[in-house]
């Protein structure tokens, strides 16, 4: 094969001082609908350039939703995007555990026995009320599709249960792993280059992410998420959450895989053990999926080469060390809110990057190189029963492939392949065992592992696997990584916001933010307005500004404010809002609960407000503010600057409402005035919101305050 000239990338490229390793390219990139920032960052201080518009010469296309298939069967050699077709089987709840449940059915639970029992609402109703009246067990309920812990909560009762959107309710798992008495869990990033053959890395770092109250089974705590839920959206905003200063550092609720590790090693238990059944965790499952996804592939995209996928595994390791998993993520989040997410995330990403393979120069490769699925289709499959002949075949028809996955081995930084390996097709026959995975693993061990020469391929559902030379080399490379900690070069100062110079010189920023809004109160009166986006952007970054201020405002005498703030989050919520006043009128529920209970619902409804923003309608033109202006006064601008504009508009445009705040369910003749003299600290804009109802409409319609 044609040897190609790959952009390295490397996080240090991210060191302000070393910005730009490499000169500029024509190579475009283009990043929809995630938290790409840092992904952006990594890849603009490489040389590539983000496409301004949709364009069909883009070579990275990372987005957060999956791509139609005329776009899919559009792409060509070099172009790359990170999901593969139909991967839903695995990244929605329901469909991940009817996969799973059907391999159970095959082979035997005992073999699938990492995930609980479940049951998916409403159609397997009666099943559940059978297994609750026999277990008498707590069950946690989470909708098929969502993330962030978004819609979760427990209960002992079936009946508690909504069944008015589908819901997964699995049996909760009630002995948890605790770290310094807090339940805990893992988000582990697994890499999938290909289904066909089947290729899998997993990231030797990860992310520990704990509960910030500590843990008890008790049936009276069943109602606080900071107790059982260890998402790091829900905890980050309760008064007791710490993050980790460093990856080798193994205090905080938010630390590294390798910290638990090494903690776990010292105390004597056994890791390597935890290690290889969270391997074989994560490979039974992607293998649970893999016909359909090739199905798909197969139909739909040209290349190989064209896909790719970032996993974010979650599981749940229990006391006895036995991995558990929860969920997969479809696109694992990329934020990067503290030092120890930017270390890991920004090395992370740099290693996918190189071993997917950028090219420096965008060139067609020749013809006979150019192997694709319909080729693949048409030279047909693998039918000779010898191993021998399965290799000659490899070798005749299919080696471009294989040479390619074997070369991007050689580029795989921290992550390790964890399939195929020698003992794969030992291992994993029975789940596994297609031709074309038959044949690139003898590709890549025509001698297979030694260890394993006596032992035949089985599909006995009793058969027992030893620990095997390959497997101890293995765990050598991530036991040699967590003895020495995280070498990697830690990167702190990857953006340094308006905000941050602000707080340096307050009173050169204080001028600033005046001098921008003068700009755009000169822009409103002179006829420009707020778009519904627009508009909608400023309230999600009100709200963001009331979030840090909720700890505030639970310390205050009577609690007003953050009264006022509980009275929104009710009447905003539109799922499960009993079980919302439930928890905030519980007795036991203590201030940080609450404040943290009420962060997380504020930012459930910003994500809806910002999903909103991006359905396509209400987007600026030529009639609205300056987006660039906008954007500037966003990132500099406090709680009360915001209400200043948005109470300016409102005072020009007497029309204007909180209806194209809250989404389209609001009726165009809902109309709320807002004071153009707001006060420091005084919610006037959220106060208003809560004279709304649960349908839209306004109990009273106020004036303008004079000034």
């Amino acid at each position: 094969m044609k040897k190609r000239n790959l952009i390295h990338f490397d996080p240090e490229g991210l060191n302000p001082k070393v910005r730009k390793l490499q000169s500029p390219t024509s190579v475009l990139f283009k990043c929809k609908k995630g938290e790409c920032g840092i992904l952006s960052l990594i890849l603009e201080a490489h040389g590539l350039a983000q496409a301004a518009a949709p364009s069909d010469d883009v070579t990275l296309l990372w987005t957060a939703t999956h791509l139609k298939p005329d776009k899919l069967g559009s792409l060509k050699q070099h172009q790359r995007i990170n999901h593969f077709p139909r991967s839903y089987e695995l990244t929605r709840k329901d469909r991940l555990y009817k996969n799973l449940q059907r391999m159970q059915d095959l082979y035997g639970t005992r073999h699938f026995d990492f995930i609980p029992q479940s049951f998916i609402l409403p159609a397997e109703y009666k099943e559940l009320l059978t297994a609750s009246h026999r277990l008498r067990c707590p069950w946690i309920v989470k909708p098929v599709a969502s993330s962030r812990g978004r819609g979760i909560y427990l209960t002992y009762e079936p009946s508690d249960i909504s069944i008015e959107e589908p819901v997964i309710v699995s049996r909760y798992i009630d002995n948890p792993l605790l770290i310094d008495d807090n339940k805990s869990d893992l988000r582990l990033y697994v890499l999938v280059t290909s289904y066909d053959p089947l290729v899998v890395y997993l990231y030797r770092e990860g992310l520990v992410r704990c509960a910030t109250v500590k843990y008890t089974s008790n049936a009276m705590n069943l109602d606080n998420p900071c107790v059982h839920l260890c998402n790091y959206s829900i905890n980050k905003y309760h008064s007791n959450f710490r993050t980790s200063p460093d990856l080798e550092a193994d205090d905080g609720h938010k630390r590294s895989f390798s910290s638990l590790i090494r903690s776990l090693s010292q105390s004597g238990k056994d890791t390597r053990k935890l290690i290889f059944s969270i391997e074989d965790l994560i490979i039974k499952t992607i293998a649970s999926t893999a016909s359909h996804v090739n199905i798909a592939c197969n139909m739909f995209v040209p290349s190989f080469t064209n896909c790719f996928e970032l996993y974010g595994f979650d599981i749940l390791i229990d006391a006895n060390l036995k991995p558990w998993l929860l969920e997969v993520n479809f696109s694992p989040s990329l934020g990067c809110d503290t030092s120890i997410d930017k270390q890991i995330k920004s090395a992370m990403l740099c290693d996918l990057l190189n071993i997917v393979g950028i090219e420096s120069k965008v060139t067609e490769w020749c013809r006979e190189e150019n192997v694709c699925r319909t080729d693949k289709r048409q030279s047909g499959r693998f039918r000779s029963k010898s191993a021998n002949n399965r290799r000659q075949s490899a070798k005749s028809d299919f080696s471009p492939i294989f040479h390619y996955f074997e070369e991007q081995h050689t580029r795989k930084g921290e992550f390790i392949r964890i399939f195929p390996t020698e003992i794969s097709m030992y291992r994993y026959y029975d789940y596994a065992g297609t031709d074309l995975n038959i044949a690139f693993h003898n590709y890549l061990f025509p001698k297979g592992d030694r260890s394993m020469l006596g032992v035949k391929k089985s599909r006995r559902k009793d058969f027992e696997f030893p620990i095997t030379d390959t497997d101890l080399a293995r765990y050598q490379n991530y036991e040699e990584y967590f003895e020495k900690g995280y070498v990697s070069k830690k990167i702190n100062n990857i953006v340094r916001p308006i905000a941050e110079i602000m707080r340096e010189s307050p009173e050169d920023g204080n001028r600033w933010i005046d001098t921008i809004f003068e700009e755009l109160k000169y822009s409103i009166n002179a006829g420009k307005r707020l778009s519904v986006s627009q508009a909608r952007k400023l309230f999600i970054r009100y709200l963001g500004c009331i979030i840090q201020r909720l700890p505030y405002l639970a310390s205050q005498p009577g609690q007003q404010q953050l009264n006022l703030v509980e009275k929104f989050v009710c009447r905003v919520a539109t799922k499960n809002r009993g079980l919302h006043q439930k928890l905030l009128a519980s007795p036991r529920a203590t201030v940080d609960d609450k404040v943290a209970f009420i962060s997380a619902q504020l930012r459930s409804f910003i994500d809806g407000l910002e999903k909103e923003c991006k359905d396509g309608s209400g987007f600026p033109n030529n009639n609205h503010l300056d987006a660039e202006i906008l954007e500037e006064f966003c990132n500099i601008a406090s709680e009360t600057d915001f209400e200043r504009l948005l109470a300016l508009h409102t005072e020009v445009e007497p029309d204007c409402s909180l209806q194209f705040l809250f989404g389209r369910k609001f009726s165009n003749r809902t109309k709320l005035i807002l004071p153009v003299i707001c006060e420091e600290g005084r919610l006037d804009l959220l106060k208003k919101a809560c004279l709304l109802n649960g349908h839209g409409s306004p109990h009273i319609v106020e004036k303008p305050c004079s000034s």
